[in-house]
């Protein structure tokens, strides 16, 4: 199981949220700066320029050694990880129909990502998050829609709130290669149909151990957390237990 997580590339994996501006992909989890730069703030993201963007703290919140930190590019991004080992989700999190495909130009510019797409097909599920690799995520299955067609070669998967049959016809349908449910409405019964269809399926909103136990219980092949460190000492600590049962 892998356990995919907010910038601690020692584990392999990223996970990033886009806004766009005019020619500039912003990373970033919310919809405004009130949590991480305070309710000065609170404007929507989408109602700044990227020279204002571009200004704000967003890192004084978590501690002052953090003041300098700013609002990412999505390019700055890509050019930091490109050749590391890592697997990289990209969440569009707009519904603007120009993002998938500025999305897909910022991928193309980096010759790196693209040579380790054409390492493993977008259907192979034996090992959907391996690294190096990229998947890119959405809510918005039209966006995934938008994004497929300029990236064919590049897993995308669904967030969706839990995996109904409705919902697995819409995906199959789609053609998107996982699924993605809340943590606490995982199923074991939704992630075998799920992967009985040739999904990957990685939970996310999993806020502590016992639903990451619930969810790889469940049969997921990943999930999202915010507390890397203390998720993988709990699966290596997990996985040293069953070594030691079965010798």
């Amino acid at each position: 199981m892998a356990v995919h997580m907010m910038h601690v590339v020692s584990v392999g994996t990223l996970r990033s949220y886009l806004h766009s501006f005019p020619w500039h992909l912003q990373v970033l989890h919310d919809g405004d700066l009130a949590r991480v730069a305070g309710t000065a703030h609170s404007r929507p993201i989408s109602q700044l320029t990227a020279a204002e963007a571009s200004t704000i703290d967003v890192g004084s919140w978590m501690h002052e050694r953090f003041k300098t930190e700013r609002i990412p590019l999505l390019s700055d991004v890509l050019t930091m990880y490109a050749g590391a080992l890592v697997h990289l989700h990209v969440e569009l999190k707009s519904q603007q129909e120009g993002l998938p495909a500025a999305v897909a130009a910022a991928v193309k510019q980096e010759a790196a990502w693209l040579r380790s797409l054409t390492l493993h097909a977008p259907a192979d599920t034996t090992n959907a998050f391996r690294v190096p690799g990229l998947t890119i995520t959405s809510f918005h299955l039209p966006q995934l829609l938008r994004s497929l067609k300029e990236l064919p070669g590049v897993r995308h998967g669904w967030l969706v709130q839990e995996i109904t049959l409705q919902v697995l016809e819409a995906a199959t349908g789609a053609g998107v290669h996982g699924l993605y449910p809340r943590a606490n409405a995982s199923t074991a019964e939704g992630t075998s149909a799920a992967r009985d269809a040739g999904l990957s399926v990685r939970a996310w909103g999993v806020r502590d151990i016992q639903l990451m136990r619930h969810v790889r219980a469940c049969g997921a092949q990943g999930c999202t957390v915010n507390w890397p460190d203390e998720a993988r000492a709990a699966l290596e600590q997990e996985m040293t237990s069953m070594d030691g049962l079965s010798s």
